[in-house]
């Protein structure tokens, strides 16, 4: 897997950064900490196996992917113009369960963008999980797409 254009590289299978580009740590307001957190959320999310936006099962468990896409979710809050290349990456490149993840994140940084991502989706055959509390449910990406697009308003 090729991470975008200045993402950070990596020491071992442990993903502890080693160094950010200075054009990388200039876009992300040379918050590193932040940054730091980035890197490890974009290599959850493009291997994404299911889709997840809040705790699961009875104890309500916080998941790997679920804390992944609030990173990029938090961070998108603060910066997305700096991430929106790394989002568009995720949508070209993760798993359908990833993909769904970068279209809703497109979708609270650009609601135009994100609805021609969700759109793009929506021909993707694939068939994905998703967990809504104790619920795991299959479902084809198109159908879910469907479902999204009919609640989505652009301005």
């Amino acid at each position: 897997m090729t991470l975008p254009p200045d993402t950070p590289s990596v020491s071992g299978g442990n993903a502890m950064i080693v160094g950010w580009s200075r054009a990388a740590r200039a876009r992300m307001g040379g918050m590193t900490d932040t940054a730091d957190a980035i890197t490890p959320a974009l290599r959850e999310l493009v291997s994404a196996d299911l889709v997840a936006f809040a705790g699961v099962g009875l104890i309500s468990r916080v998941l790997p992917v679920t804390e992944a896409y609030r990173t990029l979710d938090a961070a998108v809050a603060r910066d997305g113009a700096a991430l929106r290349p790394r989002i568009e990456w995720l949508l070209a490149n993760a798993t359908p369960a990833g993909k769904v993840y970068a279209a809703t994140l497109m979708q609270r940084l650009d609601p135009v963008a994100g609805r021609a991502a969700w759109q793009s989706l929506a021909k993707e055959p694939a068939e994905i999980t998703t967990f809504v509390g104790c619920v795991m449910n299959k479902t084809s990406l198109s159908e879910y797409v469907g479902d999204r697009l009919s609640g989505l308003s652009v301005e």
